[in-house]
């Protein structure tokens, strides 16, 4: 049985990251938005309420892991789960660019003047312009999320869906798109992935 690991040890500090990563990305679930976009100050809240309680848990853990029955097993299924979901979600993703059905091209966009439309429409134009383009984004989603679903690949998976969800948390920050915090939970989710892959 492994012990506990301490508290200068890099294994520590990946775990309690990855608890850190997981109450984030779990809190988007308990998030209640007065309107469709869901990036209200409450919606913040909940997100740091959620990261907040991932890091006690994650000390909890820790500081009673001599006394947990199969503590050591709880990392690999942790891993587990966490690759799972976040291939599972990105999946779609990956579909719907595939298939050119994310970024649809608007005639309203068309008609309208550029300093009429909002950032977020900007984009969406942008993307939507080009059928080639939204393709290569779905293979660039599809690609790591087949791979996290394997163990023998699940590193560079990481490292790729790091890579992927990065690019789609800064499109939606600096274009506003009202979708940030579902971005930012793929995020941490990948982060914890790399994190306890990186152990």
């Amino acid at each position: 049985m492994d012990s506990r690991p301490s508290l200068l040890t890099l294994k520590f500090w990946n775990s309690l990251a990855a608890f850190v990563f997981i109450g984030a990305a779990f809190s988007v679930f308990f998030q209640k938005s007065p309107g469709g976009c869901g990036d209200y100050p409450q919606n913040f809240e909940v997100l740091y309420q959620g990261a907040a309680i991932g890091a006690v848990l994650g000390l909890l853990f820790h500081f009673s892991y001599p006394k947990i029955p199969y503590a050591f097993v709880a990392q690999p299924v942790l891993l587990t789960v966490i690759r799972y979901y976040l291939a599972s979600m990105i999946l779609g993703y990956a579909y719907a660019k595939i298939f050119a059905g994310q970024f649809p091209h608007l005639m309203s966009n068309m008609d309208a003047r550029i300093i009429e439309l909002s950032p977020m429409r900007v984009a969406w134009a942008f993307f939507g312009y080009s059928k080639g383009y939204q393709i290569f984004l779905g293979w660039g989603e599809f690609i790591p999320a087949i791979l996290l679903l394997f163990r023998r690949t699940a590193l560079i998976g990481a490292l790729m869906m790091f890579i992927v969800m990065l690019n789609v948390f800064v499109i939606n920050i600096f274009f506003d798109v009202c979708v940030k915090l579902r971005a930012s939970a793929s995020q941490a989710v990948s982060c914890a992935a790399l994190a306890l892959l990186s152990v």
